[in-house]
């Protein structure tokens, strides 16, 4: 007699009753996993406890029909063949258990998108192969989530392993070795760290969209293709000793805490054009080995050589407008590095820079001060000359005529104070002139 079977309201397949919840109307894999359900009871400790029963048969479901594919895939496997998850509710991942040589629990023998004692190897006598379809083919996770970790670090996938819209309530485990293409688009991590530090990545990795990252571990990392962490959002970030060995995108990626790429290695490419440091960047044990772009960029240098390297970027790409911006912010740094007891003459000059055109790059603060001279130049003294300002009807002419006036080296005696208002304005109009030029090269 042939079991009833139900359909499912998500997916519109038909499911025997073992693997389908009457009351929600949804298969094993779509249905609400919760405590109502009976999938989960919390602990005095707040902490949740898995129905074993129920994650048994969740998984085993998984597997047969992995086992499936296996069975119409001999004689005749499609390398590109894929196999898609979409809206699948993952619950927490079965235990890694060892293959039992005597078949004992045979049945639950294999865990998650493993399992054993499908075909038995008619080379070796010593047990059942591992049925690892699982490896072998395009997997997609589209708009799944997982209440549990997902744990995929025992997977040597061949093949690349998407997530597409999925949601994540606990962190991401990955194998230490990706020899395949891992990709999340338009991901949602819950505030969870992912640790990928001393991983080997050999194709393509890419987290697009991606967004909840706490913290991005990817620490003595080493990447050997294109890696894309293109419009994500990460809280911390850890990039010690990482090695990209090809281009990378931070195009449009924000950073919400203070970001080191110490001792990290761009071999190639780097874009950081449009992403948002929130705190400070540090990139002065950074090494560049090509280009590094950062039109757009909105960031806050940790230090003078960040401010520097940046400066020198935009040089090389001949943005002068961006280089002087950040040729102010270098000086602004080396300002906070002098000492007024150490080197005086060094210090009173960088505070002259900056208090008369904030380094070449306010013109209307250099403008300002202009006109200051040529106020305090209109009478003999400064005295006399601040008391006619204030209490008299001085007009533009007489600031014109001053600053005229000052302009003109004759042979007559110059008093001390008109000579130090000629200096003082000869090198405020020199500092109007390169402010208003943004584009002027510096030497």
């Amino acid at each position: 007699m042939q079991n009833k079977l139900y359909k499912c309201s998500v997916c519109q397949n038909s499911f025997e009753e073992q693997y389908f919840d009457i009351e929600q109307n949804k298969c094993i894999l779509h249905c609400d996993k919760t405590e109502q359900n009976g999938w989960y009871s919390i602990t005095p400790s707040h902490k949740k406890k898995w129905n074993n029963k129920k994650i048994k048969t969740f998984w085993r479901y998984i597997k047969s029909k992995l086992d499936n594919i296996y069975e119409n895939k001999l004689g005749g496997f499609d390398p590109e063949s894929s196999h898609t998850y979409e809206k699948v509710i993952f619950p927490k991942f079965e235990q890694d258990l060892e293959y039992d040589y005597y078949g004992n629990n045979e049945d639950e023998m294999g865990t998650n998108f493993f399992s054993y004692g499908i075909f038995n190897n008619p080379y070796e006598e010593s047990g059942p192969e591992v049925n690892t379809i699982f490896n072998n083919l395009n997997i997609t996770f589209e708009n799944c989530v997982f209440l549990d970790i997902a744990n995929f670090e025992k997977y040597d996938k061949t093949h690349p392993i998407s997530f597409k819209e999925c949601q994540f309530k606990k962190t991401v485990l990955l194998s230490k070795t990706q020899k395949s293409e891992v990709s999340f688009y338009e991901c949602d991590f819950s505030n969870q760290d992912l640790c990928f530090s001393e991983s080997n990545f050999e194709n393509m990795f890419i987290m697009k969209d991606c967004q909840n990252i706490n913290l991005l571990d990817i620490s003595y990392a080493t990447f050997n293709s294109f890696v894309n962490f293109m419009n994500s959002t990460f809280n911390k970030t850890n990039f010690t000793a990482t090695e990209f060995f090809d281009t990378v995108v931070f195009i449009s990626a924000t950073f919400k805490d203070h970001v080191s790429f110490n001792y990290t290695t761009f071999a190639k490419l780097v874009l950081f054009r449009d992403s948002k440091f929130k705190k400070t960047l540090d990139l002065r044990d950074t090494i560049f080995r090509d280009e590094a772009t950062f039109l757009g960029v909105e960031v806050n240098p940790a230090n003078r050589e960040t401010a520097r390297f940046i400066k020198s970027a935009f040089e090389q790409q001949k943005n002068l407008i961006e280089s002087n911006k950040y040729y102010a912010l270098e000086l602004k740094e080396k300002r906070k590095e002098l000492s007024f007891f150490k080197n005086p003459f060094e210090w009173i000059i960088f505070k002259i820079h900056w208090i008369s055109s904030n380094h070449s790059q306010w013109y209307m603060l250099a403008f300002l001060w202009i006109l200051v001279v040529g106020i305090l130049g209109i009478k003999d003294n400064a005295s006399t000359s601040i008391t006619h300002f204030m209490n008299s009807d001085t007009k533009c002419d007489d600031i014109a005529v001053s600053l005229t006036s000052l302009l003109k080296f004759s042979s007559d005696n110059v008093s001390m104070y008109h000579l130090i208002l000629k200096v003082a304005l000869a090198y405020l109009i020199y500092q109007f002139i390169v402010s208003v030029r943004q584009n002027t090269r510096r030497k």
